[in-house]
């Protein structure tokens, strides 16, 4: 059995920045995840030396200064250079995120693209040799004094334990209560084209469209390396069962009717990835059964939103 004085479940970014906070209050921490590839939900590809963000994300900032002031501080402590701007953005679609932000679209731009707050954060990880041990927890376990975490591989135990609000533990049993966590999956599936060609109308770094006959695809991201065009396109739920050789076809159709012409594909990939889901509301509900029930041994971390959730690990 291993122990620990605290273990963060998860590599995410707000897991990861927890774990940053915690070691530099001097705490003794490890990090417990299920993949060697860290990054939990934000997935990163590259290409050559070209890093992109598969999940298509879009930072939103508050509408309070005094937050986003502090929201950049934090950023800035991890070595992450950001600002707050407006973006080159396409919007056919209300965007969840943004609903509570219609005074304008800015939004929170990162030197180096999203990729790089992951990239960054797993090297501060490194140079603080935070360990990051790799099981898959099933089961966790709460008794009077510490947290005991069952994985494929073996047990661990800890003083407090930090646990992501979409990791895939479904059962927590704290004292004499069990919880049965909800545990929803969803699946995200993008189709990254690497194209050489030309835009013949105005473009964006960012389009959020409504899915219809016409776009099956509903999310998309553009990147120009070296003279050529990166596209990453989120496949639309009523197409993920389509072949990649169908997708394709109509994402050469999608490019078209965006305005660029297309010379030849460098190359193509389909990404498929799942993820446990669970609603705000209830992640919050749980949140405060857990910590009452565990007198503050266990926290579930907000990850569902990354600038409120960041404010929140910080705090």
């Amino acid at each position: 059995m291993d122990s620990w004085m605290n273990i963060v479940v998860g590599t995410s970014p707000i897991s990861l920045a927890k774990a940053i906070f915690l070691k530099s209050e001097d705490k003794e921490v490890s990090i417990l995840d299920k993949r060697s590839e860290v990054g939990g939900c934000w997935q990163i590809s590259s290409y050559k030396e070209m890093h992109f963000d598969l999940g298509c994300h879009f930072l939103v900032p508050f509408e309070n200064e005094e937050e986003n002031t502090k929201l950049i501080q934090i950023l800035k402590l991890l070595d992450i250079s950001a600002e707050l701007c407006a973006p080159s953005a396409l919007f056919e679609r209300k965007i969840e995120e943004i609903s509570d932000y219609t005074k304008d679209h800015i939004y929170i731009k990162v030197l180096g693209g999203y990729s790089n707050i992951v990239r960054t954060l797993h090297q501060q990880i490194k140079n603080l040799k935070i360990p990051i041990l790799i099981d898959n927890i099933k089961s966790i376990t709460v008794d009077q004094n510490n947290v005991s975490l069952f994985g494929n591989e073996k047990q661990y135990k800890a003083r407090n334990v930090f646990i992501p609000s979409y990791c895939d533990v479904q059962k927590i049993k704290v004292i004499d209560k069990t919880f049965n966590l909800e545990c929803d999956y969803q699946d995200s599936q993008h189709l990254v084209i690497l194209a050489n060609g030309s835009w013949k109308k105005n473009h964006y770094d960012y389009y959020f469209l409504e899915e219809s006959e016409k776009f099956t695809f509903d999310k998309l991201t553009t990147h120009t390396y070296e003279g050529n065009h990166l596209f990453n396109i989120r496949i639309g739920r009523e197409h993920k069962l389509k072949s990649d050789r169908e997708l394709l076809q109509l994402a050469k159709k999608f490019m078209a009717n965006l305005g660029y012409e297309i010379n030849n594909i460098i190359f193509s990939s389909r990404h498929i990835y799942e993820f446990p889901f669970r609603s705000e509301a209830y992640v919050r509900d749980i949140q405060k059964k857990l910590n009452s029930a565990s007198n503050g041994k266990l926290k579930m971390i907000y990850t569902r939103n990354f600038t409120k959730a960041l404010l929140e690990a910080y705090s």
